[in-house]
C-alpha cells in the first residue's frame, strides 16, 4: 500500500496532474465538515474493504479537525501516513520511522497520532464513503441488460 495512495481536496487542482500520470480515483468522502476529499491510486481502480477503511483513518483524523500530522498504525507496522498542506500520503512505516527520529525541522511540529484500532475509529467518523465499486456495478448491470435485450431481438427475430 506504500506510496500508492495520496488524498487531495476537492478544490485542489494538483488532481489534473495525477490524473496525467496515470492515477485512478478509487474513493471519494464527503466529511461532517462538508469538505470533500478524493483518494488517488496509482495501481488500482478499486480497493478492497480491508484497504479502504486502512485509507479512510486519514480522513476520520482529519474530521475531528487534526492539521498536519503523522499517522502511524498499532495493528500494522508496514504502512502509515502523512497530511501536509490538506494533502495526504501513504508512505511505508519505515520511512515515517525515520522521519519522525530526523533532526530536520519538515515535520516537528507536527503530531504523531498512532491508530489502535482501524475499523474502530472508522466506524465511529461521520464521513460519507463513494467508491469506484459502484461504478463497476452500475457497468456490469448496464452489460448484462444490453445483453439480455439484444438476445431477445435475435431471439425474436429467428
Amino acid at each position: 500500500m506504500s506510496n500508492e495512495y495520496v488524498w487531495l481536496p476537492k478544490e485542489d487542482s494538483v488532481y489534473k496532474e495525477y490524473k496525467e500520470k496515470g492515477w485512478h480515483t478509487v474513493l471519494s468522502v464527503k466529511t461532517i465538515s462538508n469538505n470533500i476529499y478524493f483518494c488517488y491510486s496509482n495501481t488500482q481502480h478499486f480497493v478492497s474493504e480491508e484497504a479502504s477503511n486502512k485509507l479512510l483513518v486519514p480522513i476520520c483524523i482529519i474530521n475531528e479537525e487534526y492539521k498536519n500530522c503523522i499517522i502511524t498504525f498499532d495493528e500494522d507496522n508496514k504502512d502509515g501516513f502523512i497530511w501536509k498542506d490538506n494533502k495526504c500520503f501513504s508512505i511505508n512505516r519505515e520511512m515515517i520511522d525515520k522521519i519522525v527520529k530526523s533532526k530536520m525541522f519538515f515535520f516537528k511540529e507536527d503530531p504523531v497520532i498512532t491508530v489502535e484500532s482501524i475499523s474502530q475509529l472508522v466506524s465511529d467518523a461521520e464521513i460519507k464513503v463513494k467508491s469506484s465499486m459502484l461504478q463497476y456495478y452500475l457497468l456490469t448491470f448496464a452489460i448484462i441488460f444490453l445483453s439480455s435485450i439484444s438476445l431477445g431481438i435475435y431471439l425474436w427475430l429467428l
